[in-house]
């Protein structure tokens, strides 16, 4: 949304030099009539204040990244994108979750997690991986 621009001007400004010229050609390679990057502002984080932003990008390699940014106290997080298990996401996937974010408004639902407070600790239980148990 417009009012997000302020909060994707803090992001691209995170980047730094050669980060924000690999963004550059990705947005600039369009394939199929869509840009190689897309970049969401919504409430992804519900115990951060306002919106984050994920962004997605290929580079020249084929590779995918999804990356994802806060703003707290003024300064720029970068957050991971990561499936519910906890698992990065192969290149086909975050190429799935890249078109899907570019061609209609993406689903927010809650996460079936809660955390678990012991001190100034919070934890959470994340599902294992088949074979890392």
């Amino acid at each position: 949304p417009a009012s997000a621009a302020p909060l994707r001007d803090a992001v691209l400004a995170e980047l730094g030099e050669a980060e924000f010229a690999e963004l550059r050609v990705a947005c600039e390679n369009v394939v199929n009539g869509l840009p190689d990057c897309a970049m969401l502002a919504a409430d992804l984080v519900t115990d951060l204040p306002g919106l984050e932003v994920l962004l997605a990008q290929r580079d020249e390699a084929n590779r995918i990244f999804l990356s994802g940014f806060a703003v707290t106290e003024g300064r720029v997080r970068w957050l991971e994108a990561l499936r519910l298990s906890g698992v990065g996401l192969s290149t086909e996937e975050a190429d799935a979750v890249m078109r899907s974010l570019q061609q209609a408004d993406p689903v927010l639902a809650p996460a079936p997690l809660q955390t678990l407070s012991a001190g100034p600790l919070k934890l959470l239980l994340l599902p294992a991986q088949e074979g890392n148990h």
